[in-house]
């Protein structure tokens, strides 16, 4: 049985991380707020995120995808005590003139109750595909 051990992979260059291209890994992932702000609280492979509006949030990616044939994964965590419910359908797609590219995609949030569209405080997901 061989075993394998080592605190850092480089890629051939011997300082660059290795990148992660056709695997099954998460290529990105994020969490982020925005209850009063939109702020990102973590991420990896996301560079920024923008408030278009309640409910509706872009984020950017740090290295493009090779297309915008990916998936995105996202979840939320908001309670509403008054109608002892939780929010949460996560809509990507084009939807609202909202088309995700190789270089961002926009989650909106709906509800599953009749308050309507909410900003949510913790935001988060995954992203898989193929880096460009």
């Amino acid at each position: 049985m061989s075993e394998l051990r080592a605190d850092t992979i480089t890629a051939s260059d011997g300082t660059s991380p290795v990148t992660l291209t056709k695997q099954s890994a998460a290529k990105a992932w994020f969490e982020y707020t925005s209850i009063t702000t939109t702020t990102m609280t973590n991420s990896f492979n996301c560079s920024a995120v923008t408030d278009n509006g309640t409910g509706d949030t872009l984020l950017s990616l740090t290295n493009n995808m090779s297309s915008s044939a990916y998936v995105v994964n996202a979840a939320d965590v908001s309670y509403n005590t008054a109608y002892n419910s939780s929010y949460g359908h996560v809509i990507e797609s084009s939807q609202n003139s909202k088309e995700k590219t190789s270089s961002n995609f926009t989650v909106l949030y709906t509800q599953h109750s009749a308050l309507g569209v909410l900003d949510h405080c913790e935001n988060m997901g995954t992203v898989h595909g193929d880096l460009a």
